[in-house]
């Protein structure tokens, strides 16, 4: 193994974390993409110009290039979701791949589901309707179930029914056990304990989930995924590289606070967005930047502010019309694009930018 990059989004997520993940596999498709926060309720994205397009949720945005995934114990694992995106995958060609899937991974059950989604109705949370945030808490409260739970066919009956117990008598479906079966059997999944061996793979990547501004200890409660999405959970390898990624402007889905929005500001519809309006997130919402807040997010992460190699990512330029921004408080405006990439990047301390714009990963380039 000889290099190691890290991806994380800056924002409330939709940064385009994919996308940098695809054009850093683009010319290495010996890479082992590791996935260390979050899990089945990430979209990433992923566009490129040979006509593959996927939305990765359960594995690596690298994936289309042939890079493998690495599933940490970060991360939560919806068997039924899964196997249909492995099937999709497959119906489109797409099986050069393997997903390593850490035994410690919580495993969610359409009880959970069922539960995040009554629970975000009364409380007005914000959520993706996935049982993300459920299956951790009840992880929380010693209702556990585990991937390496699910090899042993009595004590994974015994711990569903529990689990049902949990939630008041909800039930697993026969759905979910077969796919359950299907994963425990199926040709492209191997099942780990702790990191696989890099020895065979030329670069490592961490692909963050979300953003910097939904996690845990950063976000605003109660308005936050239950992840640690910065870099908390990730294992640093030798002189690692780190990609920082922000929209040209700022994006939100459902609840929780969001300066600026009713600010007027020149961006163009995207034609390529897949996560608009409806579903259990709620409505897409855009706003100028917010430095501040970015540079919240950078500081109370506690640990980024002191990296070296940080590179900041900005995607989406190709939609501005108007170069705008708020910094200190105040809303900036500059004549020019590089005169706007070169303001982001002094106020949050990069050392060098990098600019996308089209939804191509091949087509990001060095700001210079």
């Amino acid at each position: 193994m000889k290099y190691a990059k890290t991806v994380l989004g800056l924002g409330f997520g939709d940064e385009g974390k994919g996308k940098v993940v695809s054009h850093l596999c683009h010319n290495e498709p010996n890479t082992l993409v590791i996935r260390f926060s979050g899990g089945h309720q990430a979209g990433h994205h992923v566009m490129l110009k040979n006509g593959k397009d996927h939305i990765f949720t359960n594995l690596g945005s690298g994936t289309l290039q042939g890079a493998d995934t690495y599933w940490t114990k970060f991360c939560t694992v919806e068997p039924i979701g899964l196997i249909k995106e492995l099937d999709l995958l497959e119906k489109n060609g797409v099986t050069d791949f393997r997903l390593l899937i850490d035994v410690r991974c919580p495993v969610v059950t359409p009880m959970d589901i069922r539960a995040n989604i009554a629970e975000d109705a009364a409380l007005r949370h914000g959520t993706c309707g996935v049982g993300f945030g459920t299956t951790l808490q009840r992880e929380k409260d010693h209702y556990s179930l585990l991937v390496g739970d699910l090899e042993n066919d009595s004590v994974a009956q015994i711990k569903v029914d529990v689990i049902s117990r949990y939630y008041n008598y909800l039930m697993a479906t026969e759905y979910f056990w077969a796919a359950v079966r299907k994963m425990l059997h199926h040709e492209r999944i191997s099942f780990v304990s702790g990191r696989p061996s890099a020895a065979e793979y030329v670069q490592l990547i961490h692909e963050g989930s979300q953003g910097l501004l939904l996690d845990k200890d950063i976000g605003f409660f109660p308005h936050v995924t239950r992840s640690s999405v910065g870099t908390a959970n990730v294992e640093v390898i030798g002189n690692t590289d780190w990609y920082f990624v922000t929209r040209a402007y700022a994006t939100r889905h459902g609840y929780g606070p969001f300066l600026h929005e009713k600010v007027e500001f020149g961006v163009k519809e995207n034609p390529y967005e897949t996560n608009l309006d409806g579903g259990y997130q709620g409505k897409f919402r855009k706003a100028p930047l917010d430095l501040d807040l970015l540079k919240y997010g950078i500081d109370r992460d506690g640990r980024i502010e002191r990296l070296p190699h940080k590179a900041l990512v900005i995607t989406c330029l190709d939609l501005m019309t108007k170069w705008t921004y708020f910094w200190q408080g105040e809303q900036v405006s500059w004549e020019s694009e590089p005169d706007f990439v070169r303001g982001i990047q002094a106020a949050l301390g990069m050392s060098k930018v990098y600019m996308s714009h089209t939804p191509f990963p091949e087509d990001m380039e060095l700001f210079e």
